[in-house]
C-alpha cells in the first residue's frame, strides 16, 4: 500500500472455484476466495498527503491477515494479485466460511502466537508492533502502518496509529543511517487491537519497548537548508506523550550520534493524522568511539554527554532537566568534587569543579526511573603504561583514582584506590553495608541493576541447594559473564578505548612474575622506605614496564565483601575472565595482593573471587592488530 495515512475501504467477494475432477472423492480441494479492495479517498484536503496528490495506492507484495468470527485466532494471509499501483486491488487467499470477518494490515503484524477473540461483532486482534521501521525519506515507512477492518460484506480499513513527521536540517549535508525515537510510554511490542467497525483502539500487553528505530536507505543525507529540511516519518501509537519525544540520529559513515536542539512541542499523536514536528537543527555529535560508562574529565573542564548506552542505543526519553548528580565519592580529604550540569533537549553539558573525585551522573525519565548512569571521573588525564611484553597497555591508575602514584600527594593514601565493582557490573559500589539486598529472580537481573545502580546485591545462602549455582554471585543467572567476549560489552565500566583487563593462564597477570619484580612497598610516608608491617602497607611497585623511569604501582586498599558488604583490607583486582563453578561458588578471575607478617608479601596472579565481591579495576587499552 502506498504509505498515506488515510482510510481505505475494502469490498469482499467470494469466488466459487471450478469442480476438481479427481479420483479420490474424500479429498476436498481448498476453496480460494478473493478480496476486491477499493480505497476510500478523503472528502476534503484537511489531512496532509505524503505524495501531494491525496491518493492511496496498493503496492506489490501487500498482504493482509484475515480471520473469521468463529476462529479469530487463526489468520489466513491474502496476497495482492491485481491492482498494483491503483486504488482498486484484488487479494487472494483460502476461503473463510464466516460471514463476519476482520482483517489486519500488514499481515506480518498479526500475532500468530496469541489467541484472538470475537464477541458480538467486536474483534480483539493480537498484534506485534516491531521496534524497527523501514523508513523512506519524504514518505511513510514501508509496511509499518497498522490498519484493521471489520465487516460482513465489505471491509473498511481504519488506521490504528498516527504519524510523526520529522523535519531535519544541519549546518551542512550529513549522511544518516537511522533515527531513534524515545518516549516515556511504550512505542512497540505486543498489543491487542479492539476493532468493531468504529474507531479502533490499541492496548499494549507485554514485551514493550520505549524506543523505536527508523532505518533509512543508503546515501540518505540531512539537508543543509532550513527552508527545505529532510522529511522523515515514523508510525507512532496514539497517545498523549506528556514528556514529549526524544529524537537522535546515526551517521552512515564514521559512526556518530547526533541530537536535536528541541523536542516535539505538540506531542499528542491522534489516530489517522500526522503530527508535525517543527523543523529541528541537528547540531551536536557524539562519536561511537567515545561512548562509554565512564567519562574522564579534567578539573575545570567541560564535556557533553548524550542519552546513549556504550553501543549507541538510545537509553530512552530523558525528562526535562532529567540529568542529575545524586551522589559522589570524595577521594581527597576536605576537597569534595563538584560538577555543574546544563541540560538540553536530549543531552547535557557537564562542567567539573577544581577538585578531583568521582560523580555519578544519572538520567531519569518523567517517572523518576533511572534510565542509565555514568561515572564522571574528575582527574588529570591518566597515562598509558606499556608492560614489558610490548603489547599490554594499562592505565596508570585504577578506575576512579585521582592520582597514579602515592608520591603525587600525601593528603590521603586512598586517593590511589579508586572505585570498586561487583563482577560484571558497570556501576561502582557505594556504601555496600547499607545498600545491600539479597539476589532473587527479580533483583539479580540486568534490568534491576540499571534502574537501581546503587544496590549492592548479595548472593544467596548455600543452604538453598536448588540455587547453589548463584552462591557467590549477585546475578541470578550465575552462568553469565557480562564482561566477556572479543568486544567490549555495554556493562564494561572502563573509559572509551579501554576495557576490563584479560585474565587466565595466557594473560599478562600470569606471564609476568610479579613476585620477583617487587621493588618496594610503600608505607604511606615515603616512596623510598620499604614497609615491614601489615598496618601501614599501602601498595606495591612493580618493575614490569618498558620504561624504567615509570614503574607500575598497585595500591592494596580494601575490598567490599559480598557476604556482609563491609570493607576488608586487601588488594583485589578484577579480570574479565570467569573461572566457572568451584566449591559451590561461582567465581571470577582476580589479581590479588596481600601482606602477612609471618610469611611476607603475597602476590597472586590467578586468584578466584566471589562475583559479589567489590574489587578494583585497572583498565587495559584495546589494541587492534
Amino acid at each position: 500500500m502506498k504509505k498515506v495515512l488515510i482510510l481505505a475501504a475494502v469490498a469482499l467477494l467470494t469466488v466459487v472455484g471450478c469442480q476438481n475432477d479427481i479420483e479420490n472423492p474424500s479429498v476436498k480441494p481448498v476453496e480460494k476466495a478473493t478480496l476486491k479492495a477499493s480505497l476510500e479517498q478523503p472528502v476534503a484536503a484537511t489531512r496532509t498527503s505524503l505524495d501531494g496528490e491525496l491518493s492511496v495506492l496498493w503496492s506489490a507484495g501487500d498482504q493482509i491477515a484475515v480471520v473469521g468470527s468463529s476462529a479469530p485466532e487463526n489468520a489466513v494471509v491474502y496476497d495482492l494479485v491485481a491492482g498494483e499501483g491503483t486504488d482498486a486491488g484484488v487479494f487472494e487467499g483460502d476461503a473463510i466460511a464466516d460471514a463476519l470477518k476482520a482483517a489486519v494490515y500488514p499481515a506480518s503484524y498479526f500475532d500468530t502466537e496469541s489467541m484472538g477473540e470475537a464477541n458480538n461483532g467486536t474483534f480483539y486482534l493480537p498484534v506485534v508492533i516491531p521496534d524497527v521501521q523501514e523508513g523512506v525519506v519524504g514518505n511513510m515507512p514501508n509496511n509499518a502502518n497498522l490498519a484493521v477492518a471489520v465487516g460482513d460484506g465489505s471491509l473498511e480499513f481504519k488506521n490504528v496509529m498516527g504519524l510523526l513527521k520529522l523535519q531535519l536540517f544541519g549546518l551542512s549535508e550529513r549522511p544518516i543511517k537511522f533515527i531513534q525515537i524515545a518516549a516515556n510510554e511504550p512505542l512497540a511490542g505486543k498489543a491487542v487491537v479492539t476493532a468493531s467497525g468504529n474507531e479502533p483502539s490499541l492496548e499494549f500487553t507485554g514485551n514493550t519497548t520505549k524506543v523505536i528505530t527508523v532505518t533509512l536507505p543508503e546515501n540518505t543525507v540531512i539537508s543543509a537548508d532550513e527552508a527545505n529540511p529532510t522529511v522523515v516519518y515514523a508510525v507512532v501509537p496514539v497517545n498523549a506523550f506528556a514528556a514529549g519525544l526524544s529524537v537522535s540520529l546515526t551517521t552512515d559513515q564514521t559512526p556518530a550520534y547526533l541530537s536535536l536542539n528541541r523536542t516535539l512541542v505538540e506531542n499528542t499523536i491522534v489516530r489517522s493524522t500526522i503530527q508535525e514536528m517543527p523543523a529541528a537543527e541537528v547540531r551536536f555529535m557524539f562519536t561511537k568511539e567515545r561512548l562509554a560508562n565512564t567519562y574522564i574529565l579534567e578539573p575545570n573542564a567541560s564535556m557533553e554527554i548524550g542519552p546513549f548506552r556504550p553501543d549507541g542505543k538510545l537509553i530512552g526519553h530523558v525528562k526535562s532537566a532529567g540529568y542529575g548528580k545524586p551522589r559522589y565519592y570524595t577521594q581527597i580529604n576536605g576537597q569534595a568534587p563538584s560538577i555543574s550540569i546544563s541540560t538540553y533537549a536530549n543531552y547535557c553539558k557537564v562542567t567539573a569543579g577544581e577538585y578531583k573525585g568521582d560523580y555519578i551522573l544519572e538520567a531519569r525519565d518523567a517517572d523518576e526511573t533511572i534510565l542509565w548512569d555514568w561515572i564522571i571521573w574528575i582527574t588529570d588525564t591518566p597515562k598509558d603504561v606499556t608492560l614489558k611484553d610490548g603489547k599490554t597497555i594499562l592505565l596508570d591508575r585504577n578506575i576512579g583514582a585521582v592520582c597514579a602514584y602515592p608520591k603525587d600527594t600525601v593528603v590521603a593514601f586512598s586517593e590511589n584506590w579508586g572505585l570498586r565493582f561487583q563482577f560484571g557490573r558497570k556501576d561502582p559500589v557505594f556504601n555496600p553495608s547499607t545498600n545491600k539486598i539479597e539476589t532473587s529472580v527479580e533483583v539479580g537481573t540486568l534490568d534491576y541493576v540499571v534502574h537501581h545502580p546503587a544496590a549492592f546485591i548479595q548472593p544467596l545462602d548455600t543452604t538453598l541447594a536448588e540455587h547453589q549455582q548463584w552462591f557467590g554471585d549477585w546475578l541470578w543467572e550465575g552462568t553469565k559473564n557480562l564482561w566477556a567476549g572479543n568486544e567490549k560489552t555495554i556493562w564494561d565500566p572502563c573509559p572509551a578505548g579501554y576495557r576490563v583487563p584479560e585474565g587466565g593462564s595466557s594473560s599478562f597477570w600470569a606471564t609476568i612474575d610479579f613476585k620477583s619484580n617487587v621493588l618496594k612497598e610503600w608505607d604511606g610516608n615515603s616512596t623510598e622506605d620499604a614497609a615491614g608491617y601489615f598496618d601501614n602497607l599501602k601498595g606495591y611497585w612493580f618493575n614490569v614496564t618498558t620504561d624504567a623511569t615509570q614503574p607500575f604501582f598497585m595500591p592494596r586498599g580494601s575490598y567490599a565483601s559480598g557476604n556482609d558488604g563491609k570493607y576488608y583490607t586487601g588488594g583485589w583486582y578484577w579480570c574479565r575472565n570467569d573461572v566457572a563453578m568451584q566449591g559451590g561458588y561461582y567465581r571470577g578471575r582476580m589479581f590479588y595482593m596481600s601482606y602477612y607478617t609471618n610469611t611476607g608479601n603475597s602476590v597472586t596472579n590467578s586468584s578466584n573471587g566471589n562475583r559479589a565481591t567489590g574489587g578494583f579495576v585497572r583498565c587495559q587499552k584495546i589494541v587492534t592488530e
